[in-house]
């Protein structure tokens, strides 16, 4: 059974989400365990592709992965796309949300929800600052779990 954490330091991105979409919060953990829990066969409709964060290099090896997000009014990803290509429009840029998690080094079963990128989700991951200081919340968690 996996355990679902958010880190301390960036909760507060989660609670700004759930201001703008009420229970939008709980949704997205419910839908990320239950995705974890199906060894991820089962993909939520807001769930679009998986990708491994490799920028800056020193990210590399820390395993911080995000995922692309469907934000309201919208369910989710049209299902006729295969799952690589349900990615955020970066022509849609206040749509552009991203999911961003670490699982745990030792114990597998743990997972910390490092942050939500929304608005913006690519102009904000290309801010070096922005992800050293997500790189140190998995390292965090990673040297708990």
């Amino acid at each position: 059974m996996a355990n679902v954490h958010f880190h301390a330091q960036s909760e507060y991105l989660f609670d700004q989400v759930d201001a703008q979409h009420p229970g939008l919060k709980q949704a997205l953990v419910d839908d990320f365990k239950a995705c974890v829990e199906s060894f991820f066969d089962y993909r939520p409709p807001r769930f679009g592709k998986f990708d491994l964060y490799t920028r800056p290099p020193s990210l590399r090896g820390l395993d911080i992965w995000h995922i692309h997000i469907c934000m309201p009014p919208r369910a989710g990803f049209p299902t006729h796309l295969e799952q690589r290509r349900m990615v955020c429009n970066r022509q849609e840029p206040e749509r552009d949300a991203s999911l961003v998690y670490v699982q745990g080094l030792i114990e597998e079963d743990e997972y910390c929800l490092l942050a939500m990128l929304y608005p913006y989700a690519h102009e904000k991951a290309e801010n070096e600052q922005r992800m050293l200081w997500i790189a140190d919340m998995a390292r965090d968690f990673r040297d708990r779990y």
